[in-house]
């Protein structure tokens, strides 16, 4: 435990795997951020053979498209966290919901992730994540990362049966159903009213 992470080991009751766990919280500041990269790769040197899983808020972006509005990304912004990610092989998972996972409104940026180093990726275990909107307990993105559900179908089909539409009420059920008022992100809007 540190500062800005908590390095764990985690077994799963269910299936008996094992894996490493690193929460992280990076500070506000390029300078108090560059101790959370040097203890990764501290961690990461230690001949890690498990699959090791890394979130949390990075308080950084990877890649100057990962930020949208407020001022331009530097190099010397991204330098710390894309060295650390690349000298230990850490992968972003497969991930759904919000691009960006951060926004005070006026720019919006990706600083939360889940990502697995690439034991993860050669075992092939499965994990996913859902990031939704921000805005609700808080300005980022609540993220539900799920692992070890093998089974879980990717894009199921849509269907549609013509019955539905002959029954009566069909038109205004749709109708009373279609219209949301909510309030939130544009995305959070049109997510809860579908």
């Amino acid at each position: 435990m540190a500062e800005q992470l908590l390095h764990m080991s985690v077994s799963c009751l269910i299936s008996g795997r094992k894996f490493l766990l690193t929460c992280i919280y990076g500070l506000h500041s390029i300078q108090h951020r560059k101790p959370v990269w040097e203890q990764l790769r501290h961690i990461g040197q230690q001949q890690i053979t498990l699959p090791w899983v890394v979130l949390g808020d990075f308080n950084s972006v990877l890649t100057p498209d990962e930020k949208h509005g407020g001022l331009l990304v530097t190099n010397r912004e991204i330098r710390d966290l894309a060295d650390c990610v690349s000298f230990l092989e850490l992968f972003d998972t497969q991930h759904v919901g919000c691009f960006y996972t951060w926004s005070n409104n006026t720019g919006h940026s990706k600083i939360d992730r889940v990502m697995v180093n690439s034991t993860w990726l050669q075992d092939d275990l499965d994990i996913y994540t859902e990031f939704l909107p921000p805005g609700c307990i808080s300005d980022h993105s609540l993220s539900i990362t799920t692992v070890f559900r093998e089974s879980r179908r990717r894009n199921p089909p849509f269907k549609f049966y013509n019955m539905w539409a002959a029954h009566d009420e069909f038109e205004s059920i749709v109708q009373e159903h279609w219209v949301f008022y909510g309030k939130g992100t544009t995305q959070f809007v049109l997510k809860k009213a579908f």
